[in-house]
């Protein structure tokens, strides 16, 4: 049992010369790579209907005579009415002295389709017109008690225009409610949704008033026009009043003039062909620097030892699905060359593009030179910026000719810049696909010169 003691020392001694000495960082397990998903949000149908549904309620008075009618149409159908009434004092008269009192009223209601892409609107018309009368009654001897005989008349018109806003979630849309005829706040309008919530009704240039529709589904505008008649002397009293509603929808506007619809955060829609020899070039570049190589690991503070002959080259891009595969050309040992590759999403930034969410998919080093250059390789990728300026400015330039937009009364011109949305699925190894989206300013006045009110 004695020789014990000179057996430990010796088998740490093997251990420690067989590698079982402090444990190294482990070795990364590189799964099978799998690209990116498409983030793309495709093009979401959506329908925008009105149907405008009007009542007409007339009264008059005419001395004893009275009448009143009210009558509601059907959605779509015209609505038209109108009351008259005349006082009897010419039967009640003594002698030849004596006037008729008269009234009348009427009202209309006419919801047409208007010109243009996503125009409805209604004519709303209201009338009146009174005259007092009188008339002689048999005094003592002769006719000499004069009888007033009132008159008044009264007409509304009131409307209601449904809107049915037909998508998917997450699509929205804004409407301009457009008043000619009379001043706006006569109509009294009000719009609301199916749960009976007001929606507040913003000011417009032009005097008109526009409102978002967040979301879809059922919503209601509604207004009237209103007139009366009653004359306190004999010289008749007569009033009439008319009023044009036009109800337009920004994303038919976007529509009819780009060719197809907004997305669903209102952004006018197009795609940038990116040659990935350019993207490569512009990672080499943010990469290497000026340089014509980098070396990941110069010393053991870095990489712990490891990779130090391991020589960047260059940096390929490809597409991968929804995002990008990013491959490190490499020089390490005798020459040899190697690679390690990441997958990445694409972020927008302005006019350029970086690379996010990256994940190892691939390389050919060992394991060992992997776990110890793969950090460096990942963070000096996560700070590339690659610039996308002239490609992004030469597809939107066709779209940007095209604003600003009339919409109604008013013009939607363009806000700076472009947002990336995400990569379209790749159809060719060499060339990506990038969707972005040019957004849109707060209406304004349209410029002068524009022939646009």
């Amino acid at each position: 049992m004695r020789p014990l003691p000179l057996l430990l020392p010796l088998l740490a001694l093997t251990a420690c010369a067989s590698g079982g000495g402090p444990a190294s960082a482990p070795a990364p397990e590189v799964a099978a790579a799998t690209p990116p998903p498409v983030r793309v949000p495709e093009d979401r149908p959506y329908a925008l209907s009105v149907t405008t549904r009007g009542d007409v309620s007339v009264e008059v008075t005419a001395g004893t005579a009275r009448g009143r009618r009210d009558t509601t149409g059907a959605f779509g159908a015209p609505v038209d009415l109108q009351q008259a009434g005349a006082g009897d004092e010419r039967g009640k008269a003594c002698g030849r002295e004596w006037r008729q009192s008269e009234a009348r009223a009427s009202g209309g209601v006419a919801p047409r389709r208007g010109e243009g892409p996503g125009v409805s609107e209604v004519t709303v018309s209201v009338a009146a017109s009174a005259r007092r009368g009188f008339y002689r009654e048999k005094g003592v001897l002769t006719c000499t008690q004069r009888v007033e005989s009132p008159a008044s008349a009264n007409a509304r018109a009131r409307f209601r225009m449904a809107v049915a806003f037909t998508a998917e979630e997450g699509v929205r849309d804004r409407l301009m409610v457009q008043v000619s005829g009379q001043p706006y706040s006569r109509l009294g309008l009000t719009l609301s949704d199916s749960a009976g919530q007001a929606l507040a009704l913003a000011p417009a240039p032009g005097g008109d008033a526009m409102v978002e529709l967040p979301r879809a589904g059922t919503y209601v505008l509604s207004g009237s026009l209103s007139v009366a008649a009653q004359p306190e002397r004999p010289a008749p009293v007569e009033g009439s009043r008319r009023a044009t509603v036009r109800l337009l929808s920004l994303r038919d506007a976007l529509t009819a003039a780009f060719g197809s619809p907004p997305t669903a955060e209102l952004l006018v829609p197009f795609d940038v062909p990116l040659d990935a020899r350019e993207l490569s070039l512009g990672f080499t570049r943010a990469v290497l620097g000026d340089a014509q190589a980098w070396r990941p690991c110069p010393d053991e503070s870095v990489c712990g030892g490891r990779g130090e002959d391991i020589l960047v080259t260059g940096v390929r891009a490809t597409p991968a699905g929804g995002g990008v595969r990013l491959t490190y050309g490499m020089q390490g040992r005798r020459g040899r060359v190697d690679t390690v590759a990441f997958l990445a999403e694409f972020e927008g930034e302005r006019d350029s593009l970086r690379p996010v969410s990256l994940a190892l998919a691939g390389s050919s080093l060992d394991r060992r030179d992997l776990a110890a250059v793969s950090p460096v390789l990942r963070e000096r990728l996560a700070g590339a910026r690659v610039g996308v300026g002239p490609s992004l400015n030469a597809a939107a330039a066709p779209l940007v000719g095209r604003f600003p937009v009339a919409w109604g009364g008013a013009c939607v011109p363009r806000a700076e810049g472009a947002q990336f949305r995400g990569l379209r699925p790749p159809a060719n190894p060499e060339l990506f696909l990038a969707a972005y989206g040019l957004p849109l300013e707060p209406a304004v006045p349209c410029p002068p010169g524009s022939g646009r009110r």
